[in-house]
């Protein structure tokens, strides 16, 4: 009721201060889309001869959409809304796996564009929007862009239901492993990495029999999984996050990367997180809004596990890291390296520091979710 009240008074708002189209769209999306790697807002309007408006375009969420007919009519703009809400493309499920060990969410839907991140396998997507080949998907931490269609395995709603309330799950422990395809671990069927996740056919005492999501099935050894749900339930665990990042030591960055087999910053601290079942936001920019801040003089006050942000002389983040106590951390800067937050230290880095972000015991406020708690996964 109270979110109704809210609106009603937006659009009176809006309406007593005469504006354009243009403005109110721009407004609109202020409060519904500020974060556009989170949500689709891509709209235009035209104006006719006759003074009608008609916005064009796509968009994700179908209040807002109404709304901005309400609005445009409450400040007395003709308006022909055109604008196509997603999910629009009934040839597509509503959901999919991935079935590759990870598959890359890139800007746009063709090979040459930026790599923004990455998906594992056996994560839940859902699908927007098909272009050819490419498919645009949300994953489970919000963020929207276009995978290749062929490395997914698409589903329906009671087939996620079911794979989420009556499939037995395992999930990949170590930082890269093998799915075999015969039980002397001779042939590889596919590769695995940190957080894959796949069904179990069979389970032995030193191997396990798992399927992928397009119904591979192999060997995997038994030390390097653990089932799905007795894995989502660990408690905050710092230890295993910093663990996590020196297994990496050394790994080339990759711009985009979210995998263990290659990170950029904050898929560094978003693929321990995650080791440790807490889903992050993707991006540095966006990971810095979450948790309880401290400020960068008293990084003497940090514990291990906490997340420092750096960035430019005009505040803005551009880089994560994991503190490891006693001044070091551990990022990913050309490579996964440590360094030290200590002035006085060797390793010390010139870089503007601008936060530090708690993440024990803040898991479960927004931007920081339980695998656990995930309703795509439970």
């Amino acid at each position: 009721m109270r979110k109704i009240v809210l609106l009603i008074a937006a659009v009176m708002a809006i309406a007593a201060s005469g504006q354009t189209a243009d403005e109110i769209i721009e407004q609109l999306k202020s409060s519904y889309a500020p974060d556009t790697r989170v949500a689709v807002w891509e709209i235009k309007s035209a104006v006719a001869d006759d003074g009608t408006v008609t916005l064009t375009g796509k968009m994700d969420n179908v209040q807002a959409c109404d709304l901005l007919s309400v609005v445009m009519a409450a400040v007395g703009i003709k308006c022909r809304n055109e604008i196509t809400v997603l999910p629009c493309d009934t040839t597509l499920e509503e959901w999919a796996l991935p079935a590759l060990p990870f598959v890359h969410l890139r800007a746009e839907p063709r090979h040459g564009s930026e790599l923004v991140s990455q998906v594992l396998m056996g994560s839940p997507l859902r699908l927007l929007e098909q272009d050819g080949e490419w498919i645009r998907v949300q994953s489970p931490d919000g963020y929207i862009g276009w995978v290749v269609g062929n490395g997914l395995q698409q589903i329906s709603d009671q087939q996620l239901y079911n794979w989420k309330k009556h499939s037995f799950r395992f999930i990949v422990t170590c930082t890269s492993s093998n799915l075999y395809a015969d039980a002397r671990c001779t042939e590889i069927l596919s590769p695995l990495v940190l957080g894959d996740i796949l069904e179990a056919e069979e389970i032995g005492e030193e191997l396990i029999q798992l399927r992928t999501p397009d119904n591979r099935i192999g060997y995997v050894r038994a030390p390097d999984v653990k089932p799905l749900g007795e894995w989502a339930k660990q408690k905050f665990n710092p230890e295993l996050i910093i663990n996590t990042a020196r297994r990496l030591l050394g790994s080339t960055y990759l711009w985009g990367g979210t995998s263990t087999a290659g990170v950029d910053c904050s898929g560094l601290t978003k693929t321990c997180y995650f080791a440790n079942g807490i889903i992050l936001q993707r991006d540095a920019s966006q990971q810095v809004l979450y948790g309880e801040k401290l400020s960068p003089e008293q990084w003497r006050e940090a514990q291990p596990g906490d997340l420092f942000y750096f960035g430019n002389k005009r505040g803005r983040v551009t880089h994560t890291a994991i503190y490891m106590g006693d001044g070091l951390y551990i990022h990913s800067s050309g490579r996964v390296k440590i360094n030290s937050i200590d002035p006085e230290a060797d390793g010390y880095l010139s870089t503007p520091f601008l936060s530090i972000n708690r993440i024990n015991g803040q898991v479960g406020t927004p931007g920081i979710v339980a695998v656990k708690d995930h309703p795509w996964y439970f």
